[in-house]
């Protein structure tokens, strides 16, 4: 493995987690006689802790706390004890899922930058898509527990990764190398240049963490539109992880195995969306830029305003075609769609933020990740009463009628984006 390949490794472990006791939930249901819903919390709690850590936690070493609750959780005798440490489990690893990120954007040149975000992407719903596949076999074999001793297992190597991995921050290597220079010749005092700025009080690290993006979402429309349809998509993608079920069990018949099977759909879509997505930025955006072309962030947008269009029109396939009398492989693909037209988006939108607010993307991202975590952590919670109330034809109808929402609004920022950028305090007006 290279080692320009450790922070997806990481990435991927981590976000596998978020989903791996889908397939558990029956059992979780029958063991301590909970209802569905609250054996949903198992997923919808460790998205709501990951939200959270990644406001106030930017240690990457709590992987090592993270293992420790992985291991808690698998043993754990009460509902009330796993959900908690479901909690804390995305609390904790939640810095590796932002350093995946901060990791690729360092290595990437700034033309390919889109290119290794897509990856990180990519990784983000592929990973989460497995995990059912995985516990679905293992689950009536070895019992509900063995879901989260996965998780263990296969989060013990990056303990090791951590010791060999390569800073990419250039501040930190410039600082690193200097530190190196002064043992080598201690009558020069090398110093980088971070070490020549002054040092940020711990008031302000709080107020750029905890403050600044909300003033960036209230106060900016563009950002709070991004987060907030970010924050719906995720919504939509992690209802998934109870719609499947009701679909291929309830109606199609499948096993538990086999229902894990059906999301080979969501990682087969966002594997094959990237090709037309990466031929773009490669064979178009990174050619023109090389030739002196400056893009404006609402540019890097076009994409996104064709994928938004697959998420209504995969929801509207999977909702009225999940019936007996119709082949499972329909609502299979209209999963897929929705999820290929996800990823699309949120990676445009990442792009969008980071090119539209340089100087504080960090804090963008932060607000983003939260909101989309807030509004993410529901979904599993009202997604099974509102297909046991309407249906699921009509329940999931309801929520691609609510994507043609966001299919207006992305046209719009694509339209107007620019002249939302020139009133605000806080983006970059100039590509």
């Amino acid at each position: 493995m290279r080692a320009t390949n450790f922070p997806l490794f990481l990435f991927a472990t981590v976000y596998l987690s978020s989903s791996v006791t889908a397939a558990a939930q029956a059992a979780l249901e029958s063991e301590f006689s909970i209802s569905p819903t609250v054996a949903s919390l198992g997923i919808s709690l460790f998205v709501l802790g990951y939200g959270f850590g990644l406001l106030i936690l930017p240690c990457l070493v709590s992987i090592a706390i993270f293992i420790v609750l992985s291991i808690l959780a698998a043993v754990v005798d009460n509902v009330g004890g796993l959900l908690v440490l479901r909690f804390f489990q995305g609390f904790f690893g939640s810095p590796v899922l932002s350093y995946g990120g901060a990791s690729l954007s360092d290595i990437a040149s700034e033309d390919k930058r889109p290119l290794a975000l897509y990856t990180w992407a990519c990784s983000a719903f592929a990973a989460a898509s497995v995990a059912p596949i995985i516990s679905g076999f293992a689950v009536p074999v070895l019992g509900w527990r063995w879901s989260l001793w996965e998780i263990v297992l296969a989060n013990i190597p990056t303990l090791l990764l951590l010791l060999v991995l390569p800073e990419t921050l250039p501040a930190k290597i410039l600082y690193l190398h200097a530190q190196i220079l002064r043992k080598v010749d201690p009558t020069i005092d090398y110093r980088s240049r971070a070490e020549l700025r002054h040092g940020k009080s711990f008031r302000d690290i709080l107020w750029r963490s905890l403050i600044i993006p909300w003033q960036m979402h209230a106060l900016d429309p563009s950002i709070l539109f991004n987060s907030v349809y970010a924050g719906f998509l995720y919504g939509i993608y992690y209802s998934f992880f109870e719609l499947f079920p009701i679909v291929f069990q309830g109606i199609y018949g499948f096993n538990l195995g086999e229902c894990g099977l059906a999301y080979l759909a969501v990682v087969a879509a966002v594997v094959l969306v990237g090709i037309p997505y990466c031929s773009y930025i490669y064979c178009y955006v990174i050619p023109s830029a090389r030739k002196g072309r400056k893009f404006e962030p609402e540019e890097r947008l076009l994409p996104a305003l064709f994928a938004s269009v697959l998420v209504p029109i995969g929801l509207f396939l999977f909702a009225w075609t999940a019936r007996p009398d119709v082949h499972w492989m329909l609502p299979t693909i209209g999963a897929a769609l929705t999820s290929a037209g996800m990823v699309i988006i949120i990676q445009c939108v990442f792009v969008y933020l980071s090119m539209s607010y340089p100087t504080y993307s960090a804090s963008a991202f932060a607000g983003n990740a939260f909101l989309r975590s807030l509004i993410a952590f529901p979904a599993l919670l009202w997604s099974r009463p509102l297909c046991d109330t309407l249906g699921i034809a009509k329940g999931s109808s309801l929520l691609g009628g609510l994507c043609v929402g966001g299919v207006i609004g992305i046209w719009i920022l694509y339209r107007f984006g620019a002249s939302l950028r020139k009133r605000s305090r806080f983006a970059c007006v100039n590509s």
